[in-house]
This record gives structure tokens, sequence and C-alpha cells, in this order.
């Protein structure tokens, strides 16, 4: 039987009056930590994120520009299955390892052959989802809460605080520092469920699927698609009996399969696109 934090723990609170994702303890849910969404957030703790997310990814884009293997590889060894926040898709206790080192050699080699890297149009930790192959929602949310892993143990603790929850001392997991250009741990106060430590998540920034799936942005392209074919009047273009002309998205999505190569194309012949995506999607 499924077990929430807020049986758990025996919070009296209404569940949609917590800021945080009431997570299941025994098991992960299928949700996702969004950087594109986190980034749209007001309030000093979100810049605070978002500005460690954007560091360490500069950080990241600096060394395979350098050809720095040794500190790319470095920037990966920490990127470990985040077990603490029960998000992902294992339908018992998380158990995950996330990126291990064959897998963060393979990404940096996708990185570094990657056209999107070359061309400078991998600009965010969120592109990477739509430009780079392998790397989807659950991979993108991983690297996210290993870089803020600190922030979101200092909510946290905040969250304990508030509601008297109890804590044990920890030495934490693997966080980003921006100040140190390293992987920093530290003394953290967490709740634990089965002797193992618990990370909350504030609602705001949690998806179900994050906002650069490609398959999302396929979907904004085929809408853009039908207005140019418009203008170009094209062969697709069809004239109903009203007089009103026409594009279906199923005759685009004919001629214009869904891949990431084919999103990428695009975003590489519009560049302007992508940017307005990320603008208009929160």
């Amino acid at each position: 039987m499924n077990i929430d934090f807020k049986q758990y723990f025996k919070l009296k609170q209404k569940e949609e009056n917590l800021n945080f994702v009431n997570i299941p303890l025994n098991t992960d849910v299928e949700l996702y930590i969004d950087p594109l969404v986190l980034s749209n957030q007001k309030g000093e703790w979100y810049v605070r994120a978002s500005n460690l997310i954007v560091d360490f990814f500069e950080e990241l884009l600096n060394a395979i520009k350098n050809q720095d293997d040794k500190k790319a590889l470095y920037l990966f060894s920490k990127l470990r299955e985040p077990n603490e926040t029960h998000f992902g898709l294992s339908s018992n206790m998380p158990d995950g390892c996330g990126i291990g080192n064959e897998q963060a050699l393979d990404l940096l080699i996708r990185l570094k052959k990657s056209k999107a890297v070359q061309t400078g149009h991998l600009k965010d930790l969120s592109d990477c989802e739509l430009l780079i192959n392998g790397i989807g929602s659950d991979k993108i949310s991983d690297i996210v809460t290993n870089i803020i892993r600190g922030m979101l143990i200092e909510y946290t603790e905040e969250q304990c605080k508030q509601y008297q929850i109890p804590v044990k001392e920890i030495t934490s997991n693997f966080f980003w520092s921006s100040e140190t250009k390293t992987w920093i741990r530290r003394k953290s106060m967490l709740p634990h469920f089965m002797n193992k430590p618990v990370i909350l998540v504030p609602k705001n920034i949690v998806r179900r699927q994050t906002s650069s799936n490609y398959q999302n942005v396929y979907e904004r392209i085929i809408e853009a698609l039908q207005e140019s074919h418009l203008s170009l009047n094209t062969s697709l273009v069809r004239v109903l009996k009203n007089g009103k002309r026409v594009v279906s998205k199923k005759s685009l999505k004919e001629r214009y399969k869904c891949s990431k190569e084919f999103v990428f194309a695009y975003i590489d012949e519009n560049p302007e696109f992508l940017a307005k995506y990320k603008r208009t999607r929160y």
C-alpha cells in the first residue's frame, strides 16, 4: 500500500494548501522539475536556483568548447539519480543510479559532436532535450535536481520547521556551488522514511512533462508551418466551400515527421523560433 508524505508525517493541512509536492514515499511519482518553468518564477529562491543551473551549464559548455574532457567528466561525475525527491518512473522503492560513468562519457561525446553546441544554438540546459538525442524529461529533471540539491535541502529544512516535521542530521549528497565551481556537500537536517532522507520540491516548478519536450515543440512548429504554407500558397493549401484557405496539420505531419532531427533542423534554419517558444511557453 502506498503511503505519502502527508500521511506518514501526520500533517493536518489539506494537500492543496501545501507548497510542496506530496510525494509517495515507497515508490516514485511521474513528475519532473522543469528548468524553463523554474526560470520564469518570481522570488529570490527561484532566481538563485535558476542562476545555479545557468552557471553549471556555462561551465560545461566552456569545458566542451575548450576540449577540456577532464573537467567535463568531473562536471558529469556527480549526476546520480536523486532518489530523495521520489520523482521518476520506478514502480517500487526508488533505487536508480542516474548518469553513470559510461553514460557520462556517452553524453559528453554526444555534446561534443552536436551541431547545436558547435553553432551556439545550445544555450540552456532545457535546450538539451530538444537538440540532443538520448536526453528526455527524466534526465533533464535529474540533472537539475543534482545541481540545485542544496537549494532544495534549504527549502525542505524550512518546510520541516514550519510544519514541525521530525528530521535527522546527515551529510547531503553533492550539489553545485557557483562560488567554488565544484560539487560540494553539507550537513543537512532532513526528514527520513525507512532510514532514507527525503527532499521536498515546490509544486510550481514541477510538471508531468518538461516544457522543452521536443514533441511539444514539434506541435508549435507545425502551427508555424501552417502560417508559412498559407503565406507561400503551397500545394498543401486547400480551399474550403466557404472560400477559406487552410493547411491541415495532418498534411504537414505527413510531410514533416516528428523527430529531434527535424526539430533541430527547423530551429537551425529559424533560430528566432526557439527564443519565441521559450518566452511564450509559460
